[in-house]
């Protein structure tokens, strides 16, 4: 009986890991959202941590990370610590002027996306140096499908693992 290998990441699509059930529902919004609509959206799924801004198409036109939710709601509940660390007047205008509530549009960072023909060894790499938890996966026509979590490619590198003792 031949010996069996381990699969090569980069033969491995997005779509083959959501075919296997480790890309999870979206959070997405749209870039009208105000703030609170961002925040209720995320809670309503907390383990995705990336909030993809679609526009009217549902193609992703943005990204919002957990990081910078949480780093909103800080300012608006705690903005006196906030400002402790401001030590010149235009840090402090500055930071103001992020702390108003801002619709989805306003917060939301370039599109980082994974696209269901890239390998896992994308994901990987694409997740890793966007300093991200995980991403929101597009079709073909840059419409959103999924999300996929960095957690959720432990198992395939375990199973890897594994197969290399």
């Amino acid at each position: 009986m031949p010996e069996e290998h381990a699969t090569d990441p980069r033969d491995v699509t997005v779509a083959e890991l959501c075919e296997r059930g480790l890309c999870s529902e979206p959070v997405e919004v749209s870039e009208d959202t105000p703030f609170k609509g961002v925040v209720e959206a995320f809670q309503r799924r907390p383990a995705v941590r990336t909030v993809a801004v679609v526009n009217a198409g549902h193609e992703v036109v943005g990204i919002i990370s957990a990081r910078l939710i949480y780093e909103a709601m800080f300012m608006d509940v705690f903005p006196s610590i906030a400002l402790g660390a401001v030590s010149d007047l235009e840090s402090a205008l500055e930071l103001v002027s992020e702390m108003r509530h801002r619709t989805a549009g306003e917060l939301m960072e370039e599109p980082v996306i994974l696209r269901l023909e890239d390998s896992e060894s994308d994901a990987f790499t694409r997740i890793h140096q966007a300093q991200m938890s995980g991403l929101p996966v597009v079709d073909a026509d840059n419409r959103l499908v999924g999300y996929l979590d960095h957690g959720a490619l432990a198992p395939l590198w375990l199973e890897r693992s594994v197969e290399r003792e």
